[in-house]
């Protein structure tokens, strides 16, 4: 429906926002630096690639550890529990990572 009009009745505002109420509650791109300390993507980018590799060989291993032994079991279960085993490996691995890279 298009408005006619430049002004809004009661009923309009209700239906659709006022075009400055749109957006208010997303972060924006300055609000992000804060988690970083940095408001340049860039440096966002080096950062993020530098803590992957300070972590890759640890992280190779844990999958490894974690994800081989889980696929044999996954895949040696009747086909009904195969879903609900990936489910729980995969809670317990999201939980693991948060334990471990979460203090950080």
């Amino acid at each position: 429906r298009r408005f006619t009009s430049s002004r809004r009745s009661d009923r309009d505002s209700q239906i659709a926002p006022d075009r400055n109420e749109i957006g208010r509650d997303r972060p924006s791109l300055r609000q992000a630096g804060v988690f970083s300390g940095q408001l340049d993507p860039p440096l966002w980018l080096s950062d993020g690639l530098r803590g992957y590799s300070a972590n890759l060989r640890k992280d190779v291993s844990d999958v490894v550890m974690v994800w081989g032994p889980a696929d044999l079991v996954c895949f040696s279960v009747p086909m009904w529990l195969r879903l609900p085993v990936r489910h729980v490996v995969s809670f317990v691995w999201t939980a693991y990572l948060s334990f471990v890279r979460g203090s950080k």
